[in-house]
């Protein structure tokens, strides 16, 4: 992935998730964040447009839109557009394959809650027994 292709990855990624939180303070009633939500969408969206318009270094689509299909999915939006990520857990049956949201091991990353069988709650730390794919 080159330089301009990372940029417009990222900031699809943090447009997806910005909107997610938007909808989420909406939906709580609570304006304050809602706005400062709306005022991170609309920097991001600013900064993406900019991007686009580059003609200086080429962009190709493909890794993009992977990039943005793997790394939305721990957003609200990204779930409801690319679906849940897989995670395999090894704490109570021998290597059963989930998705996140059900498995519940971790509360970091891409998994649901926390589970009395993860050591560390913390999906990527060395102790955790839980992978997502």
């Amino acid at each position: 992935m080159n330089p301009r292709e990372a940029r417009i990855s990222e900031d699809a990624v943090s447009a997806i998730d910005y909107m997610s939180r938007l909808i989420g303070a909406i939906e709580d009633g609570n304006w304050y964040y809602a706005a400062d939500k709306l005022g991170q969408l609309n920097r991001t969206l600013t900064r993406l447009e900019v991007e686009l318009d580059r003609k200086d270094l080429s962009a190709a689509g493909p890794p993009v839109a992977a990039y943005v299909a793997e790394h939305s999915q721990r957003c609200r939006l990204g779930r409801a557009l690319y679906g849940q990520p897989t995670v395999t857990c090894t704490h109570d049956q021998p290597s059963v394959s989930e998705t996140c949201g059900d498995c519940g091991c971790c509360t970091e990353g891409a998994c649901g809650g926390p589970n009395p069988e993860c050591p560390t709650n913390y999906l990527g730390d060395s102790t955790c027994p839980c992978t997502c794919d």
